[in-house]
Order: C-alpha cells, then sequence, then structure tokens
C-alpha cells in the first residue's frame, strides 16, 4: 500500500474530471449555492450592504444584528430536533424562507433608503435583522441537506465554484451604488428558493425531508469548537478597524481571499489524498494564524495579513462544507443536527470576534491590538495541535458512536457503499463494483449474476466511466485510496 499522502497521476486526473461532470450535472445547485453565498456575504460577512449604525449610542458593525439572530434561530432549531426531532414541511418551509428573507430584505432597503428620514428607522432594521436572520438559518440548513444528498466529492466541486462566483460577484456589487445594491438583495432570496425548489426536484420528498431523523445524535464539542474559533477568526478581522480602515471596501479583500482558497483548495483536493485534519488543521488553521500575526505587525503588511486570513478562512469553510456532507450521506445523519448545531456555533464565534476587534480597534493603541491579533495566532495554532486527531474523521467530530478497536470491519463493503452513494451508481452498477473489488473476473461475474458476459462488459463500461477509472486494477487502486481516506484500511478484518 502507499502511504504517500500525494494522489497519483490517475486520482489527479479523476479529480478534474469529476470537477467538471458536477459542475454540468448540477446547474440549480450551483447557482443555488451561488446564491446563498452571495447573500451571506453581502448581509453576515461584510460591510458591502449594511455599514456600521449608531444603536443605542453606540457604533456597532451592520452585519452583528442579523448574525445574533441567526444564531439564536439556529440554537432554537438545534434544541427543537434534538428534543422533539422537528423538521417543517417542504412547502411551509419554502414559503418561510422566502417570506422571511425578502421581508428582511425590503426592511434595509428601506432602513438604508430613507435614513433618519424615516421614523423609527433603527426599529425597522432591528425587524429586518430579525426577519433576515430566521429565514437565512431556515436557508442554511436546507443548503446542508441538499450538498448532502450529493455527497462530499460533488458539494466540494460545488463550494469551489460557487464560493469563488459569488466572492467576485459581491466585490464587483461593493462598487455599486445603493439604486442598484437594494433591488439585488431584495430579488436574491426568491430567486435562491426557487433555484432549492429545482434542485431538489429530482429527490424523493419525504426521504429526502426526513433523512436521518431517527439516527442517534451526540454532541459533537469537537466540531463545535472548531466551528466557534473558525468564527472567532471571522469577527475579529471583520469587526477591526485596523484592517477595514476603507469600510466600504471591506469585501474586496475578503473576495479575493474566497478566490484563492477556492483555488488553494481545488490544488490541494487534486494533488493531495484527501484527510480532513490535515485541510483544517495542518492548513486553513495555520494560515488563519499567520494572517493574524501578519495584521499584528501592522503598517505596510497589515492588508497582506489580512488576505491570508481570509484565505485560510474561506479554505477551513470549504473543508467543512464537504465533512458535513459526508456526515449526512455517508453516515446517515440528519442535516437539521449537522447544520444547525456547528452553525449556532460559527455564528456566536463570529460575533465573539467581531466585538473583541470592534473593542480593540476603538479602544486600544496599535500595541494593544498587535498584542491581540499576536494573541489570535497563538490561540488557533495551540487549538490545532489540540484538536487534530486521526479518529476524528472516523467519529465524525463526535457526531458518530465511537467504534472499538476490536469491531471487525468489512472494508471492501464499507468501501463499496461509499462509492456507490457518493457517484450515485444503479444497482447493476454497485454489483460490478462489489465483485470487481472482490477480485472476481468478468466470465464470473457473468456466472454469480446470471448474465450474459457482454451483459457484463457494458455494465463495467459504464461503472468505469461514472469513476473515472480504466481498467480493474485502477479501481482497486481507487477503492484501496478510498479505504485510507475513511480511516478503515488500518483496521481490515483479518483473512
Amino acid at each position: 500500500m502507499n502511504h504517500s499522502p500525494f494522489n497519483p497521476k490517475s486520482d489527479r486526473k479523476r479529480a478534474l474530471t469529476d470537477f467538471r461532470r458536477t459542475l454540468s450535472a448540477h446547474p440549480y445547485a450551483l447557482l443555488c449555492f451561488c446564491g446563498y453565498a452571495t447573500w451571506m456575504i453581502l448581509v453576515f460577512q461584510s460591510s458591502a450592504l449594511l455599514p456600521s449604525a449608531q444603536f443605542f449610542g453606540w457604533s456597532l458593525p451592520g452585519w452583528l444584528p442579523p448574525m445574533a439572530c441567526m444564531a439564536l434561530t439556529s440554537f432554537l432549531f438545534a434544541i427543537a430536533f434534538w428534543v422533539k426531532r422537528f423538521v417543517i414541511p417542504r412547502r411551509a418551509l419554502l414559503i418561510a424562507m422566502g417570506t422571511l428573507m425578502t421581508g428582511g430584505a425590503l426592511c434595509f432597503a428601506f432602513w438604508l433608503g430613507a435614513g433618519d428620514v424615516l421614523a423609527g428607522s433603527t426599529a425597522l432594521f432591528f425587524v429586518g435583522s430579525l426577519s433576515t436572520g430566521m429565514g437565512t438559518a431556515l436557508l442554511y440548513i436546507e443548503v446542508n441537506r441538499l450538498l448532502g444528498q450529493l455527497g462530499m466529492r460533488k458539494t466540494g466541486f460545488l463550494a469551489i465554484a460557487a464560493m469563488a462566483a459569488s466572492s467576485l460577484l459581491t466585490s464587483a456589487l461593493s462598487f455599486a451604488p445603493l439604486s442598484v445594491k437594494l433591488p439585488v438583495i431584495v430579488a436574491l432570496p426568491l430567486a435562491v428558493v426557487a433555484l432549492y425548489r429545482k434542485a431538489i426536484a429530482p429527490f424523493p420528498p419525504e426521504e429526502y425531508l426526513l433523512h436521518g431523523i431517527d439516527a442517534r445524535l451526540y454532541f459533537p464539542w469537537k466540531y463545535l469548537v472548531t466551528s466557534f474559533l473558525q468564527g472567532v477568526s471571522l469577527g475579529i478581522v471583520s469587526g477591526s478597524v485596523v484592517f477595514l480602515r476603507a469600510h466600504d471596501l471591506g469585501v474586496v479583500p475578503n473576495a479575493l481571499g474566497c478566490v484563492l482558497a477556492c483555488v488553494l483548495f481545488l490544488v490541494t483536493i487534486t494533488f493531495l489524498k484527501l484527510d480532513f485534519n490535515r485541510l483544517i488543521y495542518q492548513i486553513g488553521f495555520p494560515l488563519m494564524a499567520c494572517g493574524f500575526y501578519l495584521i499584528g505587525l501592522l503598517a505596510p503588511i497589515e492588508a497582506f495579513g489580512g488576505l491570508l486570513q481570509m484565505l485560510g478562512y474561506y479554505f477551513v469553510d470549504l473543508a467543512m462544507w464537504c465533512l458535513g456532507s459526508y456526515l449526512i450521506k455517508n453516515c446517515g445523519l440528519p442535516a437539521t443536527w449537522i447544520a444547525m448545531g456547528p452553525s449556532c456555533s460559527l455564528f456566536i464565534g463570529t460575533m465573539a470576534g467581531g466585538l473583541l476587534g470592534w473593542l480593540a480597534s476603538g479602544t486600544f493603541p496599535y500595541e494593544g491590538v498587535s498584542a491581540i491579533m499576536n494573541g489570535t495566532a497563538l490561540l488557533l495554532l495551540v487549538s490545532a495541535l489540540l484538536l487534530a486527531n486521526e479518529d476524528n474523521f472516523k467519529f465524525g467530530w463526535g457526531t458518530l458512536r465511537p467504534i472499538s478497536e476490536e469491531d471487525e470491519i468489512d472494508w471492501i463493503g464499507h468501501v463499496c457503499a461509499y462509492l456507490e452513494s457518493e457517484y450515485a451508481l444503479t444497482a447493476r452498477q454497485a454489483d460490478m463494483l462489489r465483485l470487481l473489488t472482490a477480485d472476481y473476473s468478468r466470465k464470473e461475474i457473468a456466472d454469480e449474476l446470471f448474465v450474459s458476459e457482454d451483459t457484463v462488459k457494458t455494465h463495467i463500461r459504464n461503472l468505469y466511466q461514472k469513476l473515472s477509472v480504466h481498467s480493474q486494477k485502477e479501481l482497486m487502486e481507487l477503492a484501496k485510496a478510498t479505504s485510507v481516506m475513511l480511516k478503515i484500511e488500518a483496521r481490515r478484518p483479518s483473512a
């Protein structure tokens, strides 16, 4: 077995082929994710739409109140699902998402357009924040549910393309006048809901909505801590005037960092074997830490430090989307649980970091800000060392029942089940996969399934095409590489 961290040439070609196929096969999912990411950057992650404003004598980032409402909604839904397995019916869900998000966008539009001329404008802003936060929390669940149905690899490819495109779009919108921004933000929620409805059309409604409803739930503290630290890193930079001196242009380094993260993530998963510990704790967290360290050094490289920090943040974000999809589809966990708990932790971390960055930039001299940035860098590095563990993937970052080392594992069965689910194999293709990985010849497969060798040849050709392999040898290499990724290869039962 080759334990090199690098993918062989065949795996690199397969990754690029799967990337192209995924984008062409799921256009509605791609556009839906792109719209969701655009909405998140505009409303929750930058000052491109909601500038800093005076609230009760305090000047706070405009994204802070809607973020707080989204965090609260996420927390309540996580508790409701934990206690009652509460799920909103599809029709009511679509109506609620469209109504709440559009209503919130209209409130923001009137608030931004009228300003202090409109009586009760502050109250209007908070109504918009509440409505937007609630609707976006529901949308976040559904985006996770959709990507969970598509699988980990497809999620990674869709997230790379959608997040890069949305970042470029929001960067362009940040320079547009308010008369252009407001119609976009008002129209975007209904467009995203319509695209989501198209994207989920192929899935059986009941099976789609109730996936994992009876799964046993565990408290995923590692998942929550990782999300919290990721949020803190975003919040500190977003709330710090040291980095966002040009308030309305803060979205530009955000967007550039996201695009670079998407390119780096695609290169990483193409050339390196997929390992979430490596992606999150050995690449993403150190990148964020280096960014904070450079910000702490201040001029003239603080902007570069901020860019590096955003690159690390979005790199971790891409890895977390893929991990969530794996836990939903391949581990049978419910989307509501995987989405709401970590998202609540992420948003609380973002608010905590935002308040810290805001207080630091407004209260302390540059020396104090530098100490906070360096302290955050150290926190991320130490956390990465403490949280990284080879068992994280096996136990789903605390979401799955720990498996005893003495438990016998059918590694080929696990690998075949994963590939069948991830590549949407037909029943016959799954049969071919199972028998080929068991080293059956074409004639032996025909005898086993009571079909002709020509029929077997056709099914094998279709299977190879889906998996982007060309021979039984390459198929076995793919199966072994998958077993290493799933952390089960070393625990195969003895013959």
